[in-house]
C-alpha cells in the first residue's frame, strides 16, 4: 500500500468517525447546546405549542396551555412571542422576548385585562419564574442553556442515560458570590446536542434543582424532547412541560413588535 493510499485509507476512516470521537470542547458543545433553546424549537422560524403542569404533592396539577412563535434575525436576535392559551383567568396574557447575541433580553408583557403592554426591566424580572412555582425562568424560555458567557466549562466524560449516549459537562460560575448556583451538571445527548439532564447545586454543593429532558423523538425539524421536567428537590413540587406541536412556517413581522402584541390575543 502506497503512502497515498494509506493517507486516503485514515482519512476516510476519520471522517466516518462520530462526533464523541473527533473530541469536540466544552464550549464547541455548550455553543451547539444554545442553538436547540430550552423548547427544542432550535434556530430559524418555527411555530408551535406546548402545555406546562405544575405538581405538589398531595394536589392535583395546575394545568396551563400556551402558542410560541420563534424566529432568528439576520443579526443574530432571537425573537420569541408566548400566548397564554388557557387557563381562562390568564388567558391572552402575552410574552415577548428579544435575545440579541451579545447583550441582555429584552421583555414584554401584554395584558388583555388593560389592554396595555408594559417592557419588564431590569435582571431580577428577567430572572424571574415563568410561571410562580415552576422553577423555570423567564431567561431560560427565551434563551435556554446558555452557560458560556459568565462560566467556566469543563468536559468530564461521557455517560449513558436511558440508553442516550451523552457527554458530561460540569459547569461553573466565574463569580461565585453572585451566582445562584454553584455548581451545574450537564448531560448532553451526542446525537441531537440536547441537554437530557441537568442538576444545579446550591452553595453547600447539594443537588436542589434537576431538570430532565425524555421522549425524545425525530419530526421534519430534527429531535425534539416531547417531555421537560423541573423539579425542586428541596420543596418537593416539579413542573412538566410537553411540547406538543411544532412547524417550520413564515411569520409575520407583527407577531415579535410589542406594539402589535393585542393582535394576537384571542
Amino acid at each position: 500500500m502506497t503512502m497515498l493510499t494509506k493517507c486516503i485509507v485514515l482519512l476516510g476512516f476519520l471522517f466516518s468517525l462520530p462526533l464523541s470521537v473527533m473530541a469536540l470542547t466544552a464550549d464547541e458543545i455548550l455553543e451547539r447546546v444554545e442553538e436547540q433553546g430550552f423548547l427544542g424549537f432550535g434556530t430559524g422560524h418555527l411555530q408551535g405549542q406546548f402545555s406546562l403542569a405544575l405538581h405538589e404533592p398531595g394536589e392535583e396539577p395546575t394545568e396551563y396551555r400556551f402558542r410560541v412563535w420563534g424566529r432568528e434575525e439576520d443579526d443574530g436576535t432571537v425573537k420569541t412571542t408566548i400566548l397564554y392559551a388557557y387557563p381562562e383567568l390568564v388567558e391572552g396574557t402575552i410574552f415577548l422576548f428579544h435575545t440579541p447575541p451579545e447583550e441582555d433580553a429584552r421583555l414584554w408583557l401584554y395584558l388583555p385585562a388593560l389592554a396595555v403592554v408594559k417592557e419588564l426591566v431590569g435582571q431580577g424580572a428577567r430572572e424571574g419564574e415563568f410561571i410562580a412555582g415552576s422553577g423555570i425562568s423567564y431567561e431560560e424560555i427565551a434563551q435556554g442553556f446558555v452557560y458560556r458567557d459568565g462560566y467556566t466549562s469543563e468536559l468530564i466524560g461521557e455517560a449513558t442515560l436511558d440508553d442516550l449516549l451523552c457527554w458530561q459537562l460540569e459547569v461553573v460560575p466565574e463569580e461565585l458570590g453572585e451566582a445562584e448556583w454553584s455548581l451545574i451538571t450537564l448531560w448532553v445527548h451526542q446525537d441531537s446536542f440536547v441537554v437530557v439532564r441537568a442538576e444545579f447545586h446550591d452553595a453547600d454543593g447539594e443537588i436542589v434543582r434537576r431538570m430532565t429532558a425524555s421522549e425524545l423523538e425525530e419530526d421534519e425539524l430534527g429531535i425534539v424532547p416531547r417531555l421537560l421536567s423541573v423539579e425542586d428537590l428541596v420543596e418537593g413540587t416539579w413542573a412538566e412541560v410537553r411540547i406538543e406541536e411544532r412547524s417550520q412556517e413564515e411569520i409575520a413581522d407583527e407577531v415579535f413588535m410589542p406594539d402589535r402584541l393585542q393582535d394576537l390575543a384571542p
